[in-house]
């Protein structure tokens, strides 16, 4: 019986509720590591300074049916970039976000890419999750107003050990 005046309530009160619009606006985010190569130091803690990354980015843009995207921003750290929205159905944009290596602090390694490792073993690569995070925001508008939508998107970091028979770095933040 309890069942029933729940569902008459809830069929009573459904007509009533707002439409919601078919699509929200939103950002979808794709990242693919930017990948750096270190050469082989002593074993133990070292910090690592890193050259200029590039991420790779599939964007899609979407604003709600009576809007249309405006402007996409992109920023890591201090680089930011605008990039041209097109307004299709179908619209996936695709860039390369270049991070320059004065604007990343250096990064703590333990015990990875070591001279004696890299004698006996082959290629070593150690993932770094969440190492960065990009912020994007797209701006929809029409003709009555004009809203703002944010996310973000953390981008890892894949260092790549150097064949050992290349000499070691002389990076002075190698410790």
């Amino acid at each position: 019986m309890d069942c029933r005046l729940i569902l008459l309530a809830v069929a009573i009160t459904a007509p009533g509720l707002p439409a919601r619009s078919e699509t929200v606006s939103h950002i979808e985010v794709r990242s693919e590591p930017a990948a750096v190569e270190i050469a082989p130091q002593a074993a133990g803690r070292r910090l690592v300074r890193l050259p200029a990354l590039e991420f790779s980015l599939e964007i899609e843009p979407s604003c709600d049916n009576n809007m249309r995207a405006e402007s996409l921003s992109i920023s890591v750290a201090d680089t930011r970039e605008t990039v041209a929205v097109a307004n299709d159905d179908d619209s996936v944009i695709t860039t390369t976000l270049t991070l320059p290596g004065q604007q990343t602090a250096p990064i703590a390694v333990v015990d990875f890419c070591q001279i004696e490792e890299a004698r006996t073993q082959g290629l070593q690569e150690l993932l770094i999750r969440n190492a960065f995070t990009a912020h994007l925001s797209l701006r929809c508008t029409n003709d009555e107003q004009q809203s703002v939508v944010y996310t973000t998107q953390s981008l890892d970091l894949t260092l790549l050990c150097k064949p050992a028979d290349q000499t070691p770095s002389a990076d002075p933040m190698a410790r």
